[in-house]
Parts: structure tokens; sequence; C-alpha cells
């Protein structure tokens, strides 16, 4: 037997393996809408966000989370220092929601029974916010302490403006059914979890960026575990920025974004955190109740990951080569053997059209051409990696949010 098709035999049962493994995890995923809420107390619960220069899509998520039917509802947006509409966007919003001049917004009593904390208590001295009648309190941040990430501290300036019990953290691009956090919050309760995840239904791009978005997502299944309920448990770095649902006595315990107030994948290690002290973990399918646009084209997610990819490789060009290696060795010679194997080579492409499949479960619509450009999307993947340690060492650090941070910064 030649080497070449005892290589093709290993890529086809690796292929087999992840298809049924994550297949069918993700097909035994609890769905929100299958979730009873038609009685029952709710307790208190915020949404935060952190925004930057968000004013694409700012409004359409704020106003999504506005017409939530959760009784009691606290939405808390950051503005971290944008430098666009952002600001403006935010604070149109809060006029409208209470008709009041902006000037007004300070003096309108809250709604929810625990005042924000002061500065010193984790809102900046030089924070400036709106307080609305509809549920809405606006931050507006312009500093950024040494040793915080951006986006981390604004997620900790927005967890300490409220004293909910549960605490949803998303994304500023985050669309979200009307009866979505209703859902969540009850199905976390009746699972008895400290932390729930939301893997949010992708509205699809381009067959290339499909393709890579869909071979993207099930290497990220397949290392943060997030296909095994049972797994969940275990400290896998596993969460997801478009919706990480905590409990907050789980999540102080876990020391807040503070105890990761430096880590680039913040939602992943947010997850391992809550774990770590003894928090329980799951995941459910949104059932197209949390939707998200993750990036504009192929290129906006190589570019859009190129902050987390060499970091996830702890900043290693070692661990970076071996990773992309691995990956193309396991991806391309399929293809190049195809004259010499035709029969083997070929069911073994076929098992790579399988993986869209197996990784959505109707999270995003898969189309045909997405699903025969597979060597376009580990391509694109390998590519990512790569850029992104050439990038990051070529620069001395990474630049996010208009701050730089040098590779000392992780470091420490």
């Amino acid at each position: 037997m030649s080497l070449s098709v005892v290589l093709l035999i290993v890529i086809l049962l690796w292929n087999l393996y992840v298809v049924v493994r994550v297949g069918s995890g993700m097909r035994r995923m609890p769905r929100l809408r299958d979730v009873d809420t038609s009685s029952g107390d709710w307790p208190s619960l915020a949404v935060v966000i952190a925004a930057r220069d968000e004013e694409r899509e700012i409004e359409a998520s704020v106003r999504s989370l506005m017409v939530q039917d959760y009784p009691g509802l606290q939405i808390i947006v950051v503005n971290d220092r944008s430098t666009d509409r952002t600001g403006e966007i935010l604070d149109t919003i809060a006029n409208d929601a209470t008709g009041l001049p902006t000037e007004s917004q300070s003096n309108v009593k809250r709604p929810h029974p625990t005042p924000p904390r002061q500065a010193g208590e984790g809102v900046p001295a030089d924070a400036t916010g709106l307080l609305t009648e509809s549920r809405l309190l606006i931050i507006h941040n312009e500093s950024l302490p040494t040793g915080w990430l951006g986006k981390t501290h604004a997620m900790q300036v927005g967890a300490d403006a409220s004293e909910s019990e549960w605490i949803l953290f998303t994304d500023a691009d985050v669309k979200f059914g009307p009866d979505a956090l209703r859902r969540a919050v009850r199905m976390a309760e009746e699972r008895r979890l400290d932390h729930l995840l939301i893997l949010p239904d992708m509205i699809p791009g381009s067959p290339a960026e499909q393709a890579l978005v869909s071979f993207f997502s099930t290497l990220f299944l397949i290392g943060t575990h997030i296909y095994s309920q049972k797994d969940l448990n275990k400290p896998y770095d596993a969460g997801v920025g478009a919706f990480n649902l905590v409990q907050r006595s789980a999540y102080e315990r876990a020391g807040g974004h503070e105890a990761i107030r430096m880590e680039l994948a913040d939602d992943v290690k947010l997850g391992r955190a809550i774990v770590m002290v003894g928090g329980t973990r799951g995941a459910a399918s949104p059932d197209g109740l949390v939707t998200v646009r993750w990036q504009e084209s192929a290129m906006g997610v190589v570019r859009g990951l190129e902050k987390s990819a060499f970091a996830t490789m702890r900043f290693s060009w070692p661990l970076s080569l071996i990773t992309a290696g691995v990956i193309a060795l396991a991806s391309f010679p399929p293809y190049l053997l195809l004259p010499v194997h035709p029969l083997l080579a070929g069911v073994t492409i076929a098992t790579y059209w399988l993986f869209p499949f197996a990784s959505s479960m109707g999270r995003y619509k898969v189309t045909w051409p997405a699903v025969f450009l597979h060597p376009i999307g580990a391509f694109l993947l390998v590519l990512t990696i790569l850029r992104s340690a050439w990038v990051i060492t070529r620069v001395g650090g990474v630049r996010w949010r208009d701050t730089f941070y040098s590779l000392d910064d992780f470091q420490k």
C-alpha cells in the first residue's frame, strides 16, 4: 500500500469522524423555539454591548433589543471611544425613546431598582451617560486604563453599571427576534446553567465567504467542543461573542472581564473562566432568533481574524506553522491525488462537501457553489493564520479598535 493511499485513507476517516461527531452533536443541540415561556417568574436581565465605530449596524441591533418582550430588561450600550457617528446614533435612539432633549437624560429616573456604580467602582470618571425611561442606558466612555483591551474594559464598564441577576454580553452587529431573550433565560434556568452560549444564524455572503466561514466553523466547533453538551463542562475555551449569557454570581466568581482583560479572544476565555470556578455551561441553537452578518466578504473574514488568529496560537510561529501545515495536509492532497487515485480521492473529496451541512445545521443557508469551494475555504484559513502571524510580528503587536498593544503587553 503506497504512502499516498494511506494518507487518503487517514484523511477520509478523519473527515467522516468530523462530519458524524459535529453533525450529530449539532442536531441534538437544544433549540430556543422549543422553550415554553408562557408562565413563570423572570429574573432581572441586562444586555451589555461594547460598541466602537459601529455606525453601520448599531441602530438595528439596539432597536431589535428595545422591542424584546422580556420584563424589566435593561440594555446597556458602552460607546467605547468611537470616532464615527456611533455616539450620535445612540443618543438619537435614546432621545427617540424618551422624547426628552439630550441634556435632560441624566435626570430621568432609572427603571432598574439598583443604581449604576460610580467612578472607582467600574465606571470611568470621564464616562457620561444617557438614561432613558425605555430600558436603555448609554454610556459614553472616553478612556482606556493601562493593562486593558478596549473591548474587555467596555464590557466590564457595562457589567458594573447594573446589578442584574443575568448578563448577556453581545456584539453591536447582532439582531434579535422579539422573544429571543425570554427563551434564552428560561432555557438557562431550566437547565441550571451559569453560562448559555448561542451560535448565531449567519447571514450568507458570497460563495467564497461561505466556504471560508463553514470551514472555520467546523474547526471552531471541533476546537471548542461546543457541539458536545457533555464536553462543555470541561475547561475548554468555549464562548460566542454574539451571545454569551452568564449568571452574575458565576461571572463575579470568575473575576469578570478583569480576569481576562488582555485576552483578545475574550468570548471563549470568559466561558473557560466560568467553568474553572465550577460554573455550568451549555449551548443552544438560535432557530432564527439570533442573527449576524459576520463580515462583508471572504477577505473581510480574513482581516477580521487577523487580531486573534496569532493570539490563538499563543503568538508562536512554530505553532502557527504546524497548525497551518496540518490544515493544508488534511485539505489539499485529495485534490492533488485525484488523477492518481480517482475513486479513493473522489470519495474523500465528497466528504469535504458535507462539512458545511454538519457545522451549519440551519444556522446559515449553504449554497451549492460554496459546498464545492472547500479548497478555497481551506486556503483562505491557512492564509488567515499565516497573515495574522506575519502582520503582528512585523508591527510588533496588535492594533485593535484604534489602539496599539505591543506583544509585551500580552506577556505581562
